[in-house]
């Protein structure tokens, strides 16, 4: 009788087990998918909304020291900063973001040791 016990305690962890895999397995479409970064000049950035054709900065590449942020890319209102987007910007001290720019999200300007000027619309 103990091995039944056993084994009906093992039968259960292993559908317990499973039906944790199909739920994981289940969500992951709804958050994983697909982003693919898109390029404007100096800036990478991501689509927010199609419909309202607004997007994220994702991350700069470029070596400024004084920079205006656009307010537009590729027909896309800037609307976010996001986290790290110029992390690590050694050479930046200087930046401007414009009035389109509705939030600045965690560690966006990380590590940018120069950086002294930020120029926030009202």
């Amino acid at each position: 009788m103990r091995t039944t016990i056993m084994e009906s305690t093992r039968g259960r962890k292993a559908i317990s087990i499973l039906l944790s895999v199909v739920i994981v397995l289940a969500a992951m479409p709804l958050s994983a998918l697909p982003a693919f970064a898109l390029t404007s000049g100096d800036f990478e950035y991501l689509v927010v909304s199609e419909a309202d054709k607004t997007c994220q900065i994702t991350e700069y590449t470029g070596t400024a020291t004084e920079l205006t942020l656009p307010s537009e890319l590729n027909g896309y209102t800037v609307i976010y900063v996001g986290g790290y987007a110029f992390d690590e910007c050694t050479s930046l001290t200087s930046v401007t973001i414009p009035n389109s720019v509705t939030m600045i999200l965690s560690d966006a300007f990380r590590y940018c040791k120069t950086l002294t000027s930020v120029t926030i619309p009202d």
